[in-house]
């Protein structure tokens, strides 16, 4: 009977281990793997201690999608430090969040309550995509939400937010950076 927790700790051991090695594009899927070795609050720890070190979130979305909307507070919860559930908390009980993307990515699970983060987002290399890039204006219910502080974006996680507003942005000579409103050398179409 020991053998099974044997290969469990061994496969979870593996698994933490490459958890280490992980690139930005791979961590994610590490996580993803730990998730029957590890118990329940443990495995989203560890989410949200990595979830910031991820780049390929949408390869995961609707997995992800499902987690977090079947998730209890207990497990959002723990995603977060003790500053960032207290930054939650004083949140109003609907939260205006912003997402910076493209047609492709526009379903994404990753919001900020920073506009000009959102605008900035889809000029990052590593998120440019081809296409129209575009700001998403959603509301979101605080109970369903992880708030994430390390990366200084003021990151929203929840799959429930409810978009308003969807927004164009356009490059102009002016300036090679998107802006969705004044200055910049960018506008509203």
């Amino acid at each position: 009977m020991k053998r099974p927790s044997v290969e469990k700790a061994s496969t979870a051991e593996a698994a933490m281990n490459d958890l280490r090695l992980a690139d930005s594009y791979s961590r994610l899927g590490t996580v993803m793997s730990l998730r029957p070795h590890l118990n329940g609050l443990d495995w989203w720890r560890v989410l949200g201690d990595e979830w910031s070190g991820c780049d390929n979130v949408a390869a995961f979305r609707l997995d992800l999608g499902k987690l977090f909307r079947t998730a209890g507070r207990n497990e959002l919860d723990v995603m977060m430090t003790n500053d960032e559930r207290k930054a939650l908390e004083a949140m109003p009980a609907t939260i205006t969040v912003y997402r910076g993307c493209y047609a492709a990515n526009r379903l994404g699970l990753s919001w900020t309550t920073e506009r000009s983060i959102a605008e900035g987002i889809v000029s990052q290399n590593r998120y440019r995509q081809p296409g129209q890039a575009l700001l998403i204006v959603g509301r979101v219910p605080r109970s369903t939400c992880v708030l994430k502080l390390n990366r200084e974006e003021s990151e929203i996680i929840s799959p429930a937010v409810r978009r308003i507003e969807e927004i164009m942005l356009t490059r102009t000579e002016k300036s090679p950076r998107l802006r969705a409103e004044g200055g910049n050398g960018y506008h509203l179409i």
